[in-house]
């Protein structure tokens, strides 16, 4: 059985306006983010460590060594420093919170190294030298050097996992609590630069586009070569393009965008079910345009690979953003999905007025999602359904599925359910199951 992808839930935490700018609150813990000038050990040669690696039982590893040996190791270690502008940060899908600070002096040289990153050997590492910010993305150098440390101080380190999973670092603009350390030129500023230049974006957002505040991502095994960014801009009052890029530090290498984009977004300000949503609320609406591989199609049969145009409402809140309304628009097959609705019932007339039957609007809202041809004929209720190829979390994917029912208030249903993505359409069921 096929069935067509939902989009997974987007969370970044420490409230990062990524994506579609949604936000997620996290309990990470409060220490102090920003690299410092800390105070110099001495007597030289001497190191201090103050570590928490995020697991039960294993926080609060304040070390102090005066092993000549172990201070070079860690002075070397800090061997791929790269200017800084920010504050640069990993986080993994886990709420995994470690927090490390290091200060180092040898009588010659003297670093002071953070991370409050959960992801490979600790990396991004923030670096402060000589008074300047710099950066460390490959971590292992300097873990290597500080964590037989932390085995002779009793850390059981067999539960951190620092060989793998995410190596995608956060680009941060966060700059450094003290005003005497000195950062390198705007990333942010520089990639904007460049893709202002690029001729897709200037066509579409003229010669000065207005981009709302891009976050940068950078892979840190390649010691962050490229830039990654979902980046939005203006394209008129109360209506954003987002798209994604990547550049090098010299040049873009590509952007998410097509000669037809401006056309495409046009034609959906003028559609009869876009106008119909988003009369609800007055919010931005955020245009997203990808190639997707599973696609819904209007009779039920295997799904096939489209365009997409995923419309969203924003609302901004301080440290927050949220979406009233999700729209998937398929242009090429005049069919479009609504779902992720919070203002619940003040669609049902703006809906019904498309000439849709009220109760079967009213059903539609009470479901997870719906399908529409584009010019708002509403087809079926779609549910949502989580579809796993084994045990593994990561071998699930959230997909839609067609009901034509919705639980009633005593829990019971009524109607079948059948699956958008069946080669045939065919009754699952003689009665809901939600």
């Amino acid at each position: 059985m096929q069935e067509f992808e939902r989009p997974r839930s987007s969370i970044r935490h420490r409230a990062v306006p990524i994506a579609l700018l949604l936000h997620a609150a996290s309990c990470r813990n409060e220490a102090p983010i920003h690299p410092v000038q800390l105070p110099t050990c001495s007597p030289a040669p001497c190191a201090t460590l103050d570590v928490d690696l995020g697991l039960p039982g294993q926080h609060d590893f304040k070390l102090a060594t005066s092993d000549g040996a172990r201070v070079t190791a860690l002075l070397d270690a800090a061997s791929e420093l790269e200017p800084s502008d920010g504050v640069h940060e990993c986080y993994p899908i886990a709420d995994y919170y470690p927090r490390v600070d290091i200060q180092v002096n040898d009588g010659r040289r003297q670093l002071s190294m953070s991370s409050r990153s959960g992801c490979w050997y600790f990396g991004p590492w923030n670096v402060v030298r000589d008074g300047s910010l710099f950066v460390q993305y490959r971590g292992g150098a300097i873990w290597n050097a500080i964590s037989p440390m932390l085995v002779d101080a009793g850390a059981e380190l067999s539960g951190v996992a620092i060989d793998h999973g995410s190596t995608s670092a956060l680009v941060s603009e966060t700059l450094p609590s003290s005003p005497s350390v000195a950062t390198a030129p705007s990333t942010r500023e520089r990639f904007t630069k460049l893709l202002s230049r690029a001729p897709l974006v200037r066509d579409l957002f003229g010669r000065h586009p207005k981009f709302i505040e891009p976050v940068i991502s950078c892979e840190m095994t390649s010691r962050c070569a490229t830039w990654h960014s979902s980046v939005v801009a203006e394209f008129a009052p109360g209506v954003q393009v987002r798209f994604d890029a990547t550049a090098t530090h010299e040049r873009v290498l590509a952007v998410g965008l097509e000669d037809d984009t401006r056309r495409v977004v046009r034609s959906a300000l003028e559609n009869r079910l876009v106008r119909a949503v988003t009369a609800v609320r007055d919010t931005p609406r955020v245009f997203h345009f990808t190639s997707e591989p599973h696609c819904p199609t209007r009779d039920g049969v295997a799904p096939h690979a489209c365009r997409r145009v995923r419309i969203s409402a924003v609302r901004y809140i301080p440290e927050w953003s949220a979406e009233p309304w999700t729209m998937d628009l398929f242009p090429d097959d005049d069919l479009a999905i609504v779902y992720k609705v919070t203002s619940g019932r003040s669609l049902i007339p703006e809906l019904s007025a498309l000439g849709n039957d009220v109760a079967a609007v009213r059903r539609a809202i009470d479901a997870d999602g719906a399908l529409f041809t584009s010019d708002g004929k509403l087809l079926w209720p779609l549910r949502s359904a989580r579809r796993c190829a084994s045990d593994s979390v990561f071998d699930c994917e959230d997909v839609w599925e067609r009901t034509d029912c919705v639980s009633t208030s005593d829990g019971r249903g009524s109607g079948s359910d059948v699956a958008i993505g069946f080669s045939s359409l065919s009754t699952a069921t003689p009665e809901c199951t939600r």
